[in-house]
């Protein structure tokens, strides 16, 4: 529970709270200042706790008498219509504290966490998937408040807090909301309101421009216009400004939208914007291609191909595009120099790889034949995430990489079949799909992620007649009904993700 907006004509607090008010003390024989939690221009906040209930709750002090038209204003319009939802705080009580202080506080829920502020500034970072998840409460908690006739009129940082260890948002402060009938005038703290308000009028509108700007905010961490003011023209290009993430194209043209300075050309409603940002895929952008100006730029040539004449070092390597060519198969392993330069996205680089960057899938198996791109496909999903910062580092083995990423341990194995080193490999694939053990495929929910590209009928072979087959006994049921065409499990987010290496792929929702 935070305070603080521009308000004219009121006298300015002392800098220093009275005495009375400090941490420790109890006032009117009931309440006890555990913790001053927000300092604003017209209130301080506290962890209290009531000796009468023994329950802790968060008490905002407005420590100028003045002011308590504030108060009454926030008890006596707003509460009475706010939404019992689980991402709108709740307000309890209004009263005064007992002479000489006699000063109005108000009597919240408390919410044992941090605001968004950190992470807007940079300070801290959150997951894409912590970001749509919070983006899609609070617009649903929105959407509850506006269809109560309310407007919140003060979006932004401070004013969403964040339930420890969830991450589960709650709006706070009513200070300056209003029923949509008495919204009238600029509201809010400047840096976030809808630089049209004015003209435009009220409307949910001008609540979800405040809120684009925060989410702008905590995936860009600068401000959608220039010198951090709305009203100095059209907002910036997230994919023009971002440093060190390359946003996608459909959360950019979201944020756009989000953002726009007209009322006219943004989200007229919470359901509308929450319906939008459900649709984003990914955070991250698929990585580019560069082609290279010469043809043989990045061809690592044998000694005896430098000066041949009438010689194309093209040709010999496409021989080994072939699974049993005589001379070597090391074209079907993954991106060699002529791969890379030949290789063709599919449906599974434009939408599976930007998707496993959102951290939603735990497993993904890529199967099929030798030599149809499997390992160049994990490959390129190794180099999407090298691209946005991660640190790929490849395995000893040579046989696959790991890294991590938003506090998830990835790790690729490029060729399911084979064995390394003094490894077998049943040896091999038990280490790699050990945490999906178990009757309920256990590891879904955990923070370890596996992408393996393997021959299908070896995958069968180990999941039913490996040494541990009947520790897998749930994953082999998943992969029999996914090979077998059946639909994908319900689930969610959860659930492993099967690709096909024919160029079909069913994805679990997700």
């Amino acid at each position: 529970m935070t305070t603080g907006h521009d308000r004219k004509g009121a006298s300015q607090p002392s800098a220093i709270a009275p005495a009375k008010l400090e941490v420790g003390a109890v006032l009117d024989g009931v309440w006890r200042l555990d913790e001053e939690i927000g300092n604003g221009t017209f209130a301080r906040v506290y962890r209290v706790f009531n000796l009468d209930h023994q329950r802790t709750y968060a008490m905002k002090v407005l420590v100028d008498v003045e002011n308590a038209d504030l108060a009454v204003h926030e008890f006596t319009k707003i509460q009475p219509h706010l939404p019992t939802h689980p991402n709108i705080v709740r307000i309890v009580w209004m009263a005064r504290l007992g002479v000489p202080l006699e000063y109005p506080y108000i009597v919240s829920e408390f919410v044992q966490g941090e605001t968004l502020e950190p992470y807007c500034a940079d300070q801290r970072r959150l997951a894409w998937s912590d970001i749509k998840s919070i983006g899609m409460s609070v617009l649903d908690a929105l959407e509850a408040l506006h269809s109560n006739g309310v407007y919140h009129r003060d979006i932004k940082p401070p004013n969403v807090m964040l339930e420890l260890p969830s991450y589960e948002p709650k709006l706070i402060d009513f200070n300056i909301a209003a029923p949509a009938n008495e919204a009238k005038g600029k509201a809010g703290t400047r840096r976030y309101w809808a630089p049209d308000v004015a003209s435009a009028g009220w409307g949910a509108h001008a609540d979800l421009f405040s809120f684009g700007v925060v989410l702008y905010e905590l995936i860009v961490h600068r401000h959608p216009f220039l010198q951090d003011r709305p009203e100095n023209g059209l907002p910036y290009d997230p994919r023009q400004i971002s440093v060190g993430v390359h946003v996608s194209d459909e959360l950019a043209e979201f944020l756009m939208k989000a953002v726009q300075p007209r009322a006219i050309d943004r989200f007229q409603s919470a359901s509308e914007m929450r319906a939008a940002l459900g649709a984003v895929p990914s955070m991250l952008a698929p990585a580019k291609q560069v082609a290279s100006a010469d043809p043989f730029d990045g061809l690592q040539l044998e000694p005896d191909e430098i000066r041949r004449a009438d010689y194309n070092p093209y040709v010999t390597r496409m021989l080994t595009l072939y699974s049993q060519a005589r001379r070597t198969n090391t074209g079907t392993r993954g991106l060699d120099e002529i791969a890379r330069l030949t290789y063709v996205r599919t449906g599974l680089d434009e939408k599976l790889a930007p998707a496993i960057t959102t951290g939603c899938y735990r497993l993904v198996i890529v199967t099929g034949n030798a030599g149809d791109g499997k390992t160049a496909f994990l490959q390129q999903v190794e180099h999407l995430f090298d691209q946005n910062g991660a640190n790929v580092v490849r395995l000893p083995s040579k046989n696959g990489s790991t890294w991590t990423w938003e506090g998830k341990a990835y790790e690729t194995n490029y060729d399911g079949s084979q064995d390394e080193e003094d490894r077998s490999n049943d040896a091999v694939l038990d280490s790699f799909l050990k945490p999906f053990e178990g009757e309920e495929v256990a590891g879904l929910a955990g923070s370890h992620v596996r992408l393996i590209a393997i021959n299908e009928g070896r995958l069968l072979d180990f999941l039913a007649h490996g040494p541990r087959a009947s520790a897998y006994t749930g994953l082999r049921r998943f992969v029999n009904d996914a090979l077998a065409g059946g639909a994908p499990p319900e689930g969610g987010s959860r659930q492993p993700q099967y690709a096909r290496g024919d160029g079909r792929w069913l994805k679990v929702p997700g």
